[in-house]
Parts: C-alpha cells; structure tokens; sequence
C-alpha cells in the first residue's frame, strides 16, 4: 500500500482539520498517522495518508489549502516505520536561554536515539520546559541516557529525567 506524507501550515482557524479531514474522506483516502498544534498562532499538521499517490492527495487537498490560506507540502512516505528500540519520555525544565534543545537532542544524536515526537513551552515564570518522545537503541540503557542528558544539561541549569513510556490500554 502507498503511503503519502502531508504537511500543511498556516495562521490557526477553526475548521481546518474538519476541511481538510473531508477533503480526503470525500476522496475516499483515510489518514493513518497525524500529528497537529498550533503554536501562538500557526497551526500546522502532519498527515500520512494512505493507498494514495501523491499527485491524488496533492490534488485533493489543493484547493483546501487555498482557501484557508494553508502551505502545504506532499511527497511519498517511507514505508519503514523507523528504528526499533525501547520507547521512553525524557522530560527537561530549566531557566530559559539559547542552545537548550540542541545541546539535548545533540547528546540523543550521538547515542542513536530517535527522536518520535518533541514539545517545549516558555513557562510565566520564565523555565523552559521540553519534553521528547524517543525510540532508545538496545544497546544503549536508561541509565546511559539519563546520565548523558544530565551531564549535557548541569552546566545549563536543566533537570533531566528518563521514564520508559508505557500504553494504558482501556
């Protein structure tokens, strides 16, 4: 089955995962992954959509795109689903000042750590907080990565811990 990656971005609006979620199913394509937000003001949202092309999508969703005033980008998806690994969640909060995410997914980086998902917010209080969900290689534990993450983020001011992420299943 052909997967196709879609990315649209643009000034946030209510109704636009409505359109564009119609457009595809009008089109009878379903979205199989998605991952949206709005950051203060811009939404944007991935898709990958599946038993498609991707001049069918690019077609569908074009003139959706128009209307709400969306950038939107589509092109194949690979079909691999990424490395395997344990799935854990490193969670970080500091005072607010430059490099802080790269100097933490730098360290991730080196050990072969896949980032899956990553947020951050800028507290009231001025802490930055920043969270990742991450696909940790086997040969690479917990403890390495914690200790790792910590010594990258001592010198500036980030508290770091690990938690292997765990399903709750109703």
């Amino acid at each position: 089955m052909d997967h196709v990656a879609v990315a649209a971005m643009g000034a946030d609006r209510p109704g636009i995962v409505a359109r564009v979620a119609a457009a595809l199913e009008d089109a009878g394509l379903g979205i199989e992954d998605s991952s949206m937000t709005n950051l203060r003001g811009t939404f944007a949202m991935l898709l990958v959509v599946a038993g498609a092309r991707p001049d069918q999508v690019e077609a569908t969703l074009a003139p959706v795109a128009a209307e709400l005033g969306l950038v939107l980008e589509v092109g194949p998806a690979p079909e691999d689903a990424g490395p395997g690994g344990g799935e854990y969640v490193v969670a970080a909060y500091g005072p607010d000042r430059t490099g802080l995410v790269a100097a933490l997914s730098a360290v991730m980086a080196d050990l072969g750590v896949s980032i899956d998902d990553f947020g951050s917010r800028l507290g009231a209080s001025e802490v930055f907080a920043m969270w990742f969900n991450v696909v940790v290689p086997d040969a690479v534990s917990q403890r390495e990565l914690e200790a790792a993450l910590a010594r990258a983020g001592e010198p500036l001011g980030l508290s770091v811990s690990v938690h292997r992420a765990e399903a709750v299943e109703a």
